[in-house]
């Protein structure tokens, strides 16, 4: 089990095929139900110590497999997802920002078909490069973010569930 805190609740930045980390580990993937998840083991990737999951997807037969790195907050290094006559594999790259910030690098994507005798043949692949030369956590002059508004609105505070009169 993945110790809450240690879990990076940002997952936007990279998911498992377009799907959050979190709801991944809890059976699912887009609109598909990821059955028999488990941990298979530990194993390093790209020098970076990962959990390795596997689990099958019903509707489409196939098997997804996971390594996910703790010390990258649970990020996926990479992942595979197989069926009878493809093989989905990729490749994530991280950089880490502010000491513990980790944003992707790189995602390198290659599909393969099993052709009829059985072989990996590469027909596409896709690598995106993220564009790194950015600040976090910059700091920002409070003005920047005060609204002023017109005398006589009322605006509704879903915080207290009340209209507030602007005077």
């Amino acid at each position: 089990e993945i110790p809450v805190h240690k879990f990076d609740p940002r997952h936007f930045g990279m998911g498992i095929m377009g799907t959050p980390v979190n709801s991944f580990l809890k059976g699912s993937l887009g609109g598909n139900a990821v059955k028999d998840l488990e941990i298979i083991g530990e194993e390093t990737q790209n020098s970076i110590i990962c959990k390795k999951f596997r689990g099958n997807i019903p509707d489409s037969k196939s098997t997804i497999t996971a390594w996910l790195a703790p010390n990258l907050m649970y990020r996926p290094v990479k992942i595979e997802i197989e069926s009878f006559d493809e093989i989905i594999e990729v490749q994530n790259s991280y950089k880490e920002h502010l000491g513990g910030v980790w944003f992707p690098k790189k995602v390198h994507k290659k599909t393969f078909y099993i052709n009829s005798k059985s072989e990996k043949v590469l027909y596409a692949e896709e690598i995106l490069q993220i564009q790194d030369d950015f600040e976090v956590n910059v700091e920002f002059d409070a003005q920047e973010f005060e609204l002023e508004f017109p005398r006589g609105l009322k605006v509704y505070d879903y915080r207290i569930a009340k209209y507030i009169d602007i005077d």
